[in-house]
């Protein structure tokens, strides 16, 4: 299971990671947020990081390297 880490001090709410993969992403107060790791498939999650606009999604793989960004 990855580990998601949103950065709450430069996300801007767009709501792109959501739109992409709603199953781990919703959007409350205008901040990202993880709401099941296991929400949608490992590569859905990684592009939603790469469309984060301001890219403040991290993910880590089981042993706590970083499969996004690379």
């Amino acid at each position: 299971m990855p580990r998601i880490v949103v950065n709450p001090e430069t996300c801007i709410g767009s709501a792109c990671c959501r739109a992409e993969a709603p199953g781990t992403f919703d959007v409350m107060d205008n901040k990202a947020e993880v709401i099941n790791t296991n929400g949608d498939p490992l590569a859905v999650i990684l592009e939603a990081a790469r469309r984060c606009p301001t890219q403040s999604i991290v993910i880590y793989d089981d042993d706590g390297n970083f499969l996004w960004p690379e």
